[in-house]
Parts: C-alpha cells; structure tokens; sequence
C-alpha cells in the first residue's frame, strides 16, 4: 500500500471549502440581522 502525496487539489476539495466557507458566512450574516433587529426595536421601544 503506497501513498502518494497529493500535489493538487480535487474539485471535491474546493466544493468542500466553498460550502463550509458560505454556511459560515451565512450564519454569521443571521447573526448581524438578528443583532441589529434587536438594537433597532430596543431604541424604536
């Protein structure tokens, strides 16, 4: 059993990282909304 060092990424790689990196970005988006939701009804209040 040899293995070889992979010297160059597969398309899995990438579509793994991109997901990971928009489910990150997405949830930290929901988190900008929900903070400034609540700001906005605490000073409308």
């Amino acid at each position: 059993m040899d293995i070889q060092p992979q010297k160059t990424l597969k398309m899995a790689d990438f579509y793994d990282w991109g997901a990971a990196f928009f489910i990150l970005f997405a949830m930290t988006l929901n988190l900008l909304w929900f903070v400034t939701d609540n700001h906005a009804d605490v000073l409308h209040s």
